[in-house]
């Protein structure tokens, strides 16, 4: 009788649970509107809108639905998209049909969006004399977004139409980005900014001695990160991807010993009187640019900080200086060196280290360029 009861008590259960799951509150299509409905929010509350229009919505569900296939399977555990990625490129793409309605064009819902005004809008940002890598980053999340709509080919065909081609962008260093290449001396540098502020000065010295990004360092959980041999990496990376770093000198050691005195459990390196990222971004960089760091007064950043581990990495791998240095390349051993410090730096293609080392061939396509115009 009581395995009767007990079965029929079980059966009751699943039924209950079928019943719940299968509830328009559990179900996908709920769930993705919900989605898209939070990310129409985020992006009329960036762009000052009052209210969401339908192009925030086009835009959004178009997002929701294709940000979270993997571009190439191959990459298909790095390739799903975040939060933030996600936001960047619903800002860009509304962001471009806003600067369309400014040139004239009415544009109410993002099927409209035709090659006469992908024209227009390439045109516009080379009068306004942006950066290379700003116009590639641009049309390549309009080409993608293109796709969603299934107008393949549409950007391309836009840019075959321009008078002047758009700039393309070098892969790669063609100048000397480390802070002793612009004459900086590293170590007084930081501590020069220690004095005044000692956190800003332990993350400068995360970015130096282990090559973090900026967010990397103001996120740093020196007590979860801290594997004694190693760190660990996982907050603040780029696209979610964690990596692990090697412990191999006695400063990183003391490094990470006094990181850990100050930031107990899982405190991160932002202090707790910030209530947000940006509002520590924002100290950071006013503390930079009151030492003299930054492109206008000495030529740096706090970036270049990763320029000075990659190219000490690569010299101490490689026993020379690297080719923005001056370096002679040894082709072989060069491409493992280049995959090793890639994997510190948290990049999955060996190539990218050459935005922080270069190439000798790029160096030479840059001396030849250079050349040419002033023959011209």
């Amino acid at each position: 009788m009581n395995t009767l009861k007990q079965a029929a008590i079980n059966k009751d259960r699943a039924r209950r649970k079928r019943v719940n799951t299968s509830s328009p509150a559990h179900s996908p299509t709920v769930k993705k509107d919900l989605q898209v409905e939070r990310m129409a929010t985020r992006l009329r509350e960036k762009n000052g809108e009052l209210q969401i229009s339908p192009l925030h919505l086009d835009i959004c569900t178009l997002l929701a639905e294709h940000s979270g296939k993997p571009a190439k399977m191959k990459h298909s555990h790095h390739n799903i998209v975040s939060d933030e990625t996600r936001d960047k490129k619903a800002t860009t793409i509304f962001n471009a049909f806003k600067q369309l309605r400014g040139l004239g064009y009415k544009i109410e819902r993002s099927h409209s969006l035709g090659q006469k005004h992908l024209i227009a809008l390439f045109s516009l940002w080379q009068d306004q004399n942006l950066s290379a890598s700003t116009i590639e980053n641009r049309v390549s999340v309009l080409r993608q977004f293109c796709c969603w709509m299934g107008k393949f080919g549409i950007v391309d065909d836009a840019k075959a139409q321009l008078s002047k081609p758009l700039p393309k962008r070098a892969y790669g260093a063609t100048s000397d980005k480390t802070w002793t290449g612009n004459g900086v001396d590293v170590l007084s540098k930081i501590e020069e900014v220690a004095d005044e502020n000692l956190i800003i000065g332990l993350q400068l010295k995360l970015q130096y001695h282990f090559g973090l990004r900026r967010k990397e360092s103001w996120l740093f959980q020196p007590c979860i990160a801290d594997c004694l041999d190693m760190i660990e990496l996982s907050r603040g990376t780029k696209g979610g991807r964690g990596r692990v770093i090697a412990i191999k000198t006695v400063e990183q050691r003391q490094l990470l010993d006094t990181c850990r005195s100050l930031f107990k459990g899982k405190a991160t390196m932002v202090p707790k009187t910030y209530k947000t990222l940006k509002e520590w971004e924002n100290h950071y960089a006013y503390v930079l640019r009151k030492h003299g760091i930054t492109k206008n007064e000495l030529g740096i950043s706090s970036h270049g900080l990763r320029h000075e581990f990659s190219n000490e990495q690569y010299e101490k791998l490689e026993g020379v200086p690297s080719p923005i240095k001056g370096g002679v390349l040894r082709p072989q051993q060069d491409m493992d060196t280049r995959y090793r410090i890639s994997q510190m730096l948290g990049h999955g293609r060996p190539y990218v280290t050459s935005c922080y080392i270069s190439s000798p061939g790029l160096l030479r396509r840059h001396q030849a360029e250079t050349q040419n115009k002033d023959m011209a």
